[in-house]
């Protein structure tokens, strides 16, 4: 609905009254939801009684963050931290109401999907990534030792003397770089390659 304001709302009074709108749907959540609890508190005084204490796992206390939409995850957090509120978890009794939640329930399950398999390739990504950033070292500290021996016969002794100190002062930058990314990384790619939802292969295995 908020979304819808922005985008389709023009002008103060149309403004107005999306507001006066959005405030009677947020009073209308607000009581159910303490509606909610008190029926919720009024059982746990029962359950005890009547041995019935099963259900308040299930039947949670509800409170302002649990009161979301399927799509609301889409609007906050980042991708790696968005979760389902547990109200959309539960089974319904209604048949129709059942089967609409169970297919809005489908199409986020397919959107967390898609999420997970990004995230996987992207932890792929930046473990190759890390691997030719030290190669790329490697090979830069080898280039300037073989510039630091290199005999310079084009100049004189003092160029070439000064050339061979700029090569190794180069060549162990290189080095020093490379040590410092593989102290930094260490254990990184450890963690990618044998975590959760590390990838067999070709294979993705962001549901297991």
């Amino acid at each position: 609905m908020y979304k819808s304001k922005d985008t389709l709302v023009r002008g103060q009074r149309m403004h107005t009254r999306s507001l006066a709108l959005l405030q009677t749907v947020s009073d209308r959540i607000t009581n159910a939801m303490t509606k909610y609890n008190d029926i919720r508190s009024a059982l746990q005084r029962l359950a005890k009684p009547l041995h019935q204490t099963h259900w308040g796992n299930v039947l949670q206390e509800l409170t302002v963050g649990n009161v979301s939409g399927i799509t609301a995850i889409e609007d906050e957090r980042s991708e790696g931290r968005r979760s389902l509120s547990w109200i959309w978890k539960l089974s319904s009794g209604n048949a129709i109401e059942g089967e609409g939640k169970q297919e809005a329930l489908r199409i986020e399950w397919c959107k967390a999907r898609a999420r997970a398999q990004r995230w996987q390739e992207e932890c792929v990504l930046l473990d190759e990534e890390m691997r030719r950033v030290l190669a790329f070292f490697r090979h830069q500290e080898g280039v300037w030792n073989m510039r630091a021996v290199r005999a310079y016969s084009h100049v004189d002794s003092y160029t070439a003397a000064g050339l061979r100190s700029y090569a190794q002062r180069q060549a162990m930058l290189q080095q020093q770089l490379q040590l410092k990314c593989q102290r930094d990384w260490q254990g990184l790619s450890h963690q990618i390659n044998n975590g959760i939802g590390a990838p067999n292969g070709d294979q993705y295995r962001v549901e297991h």
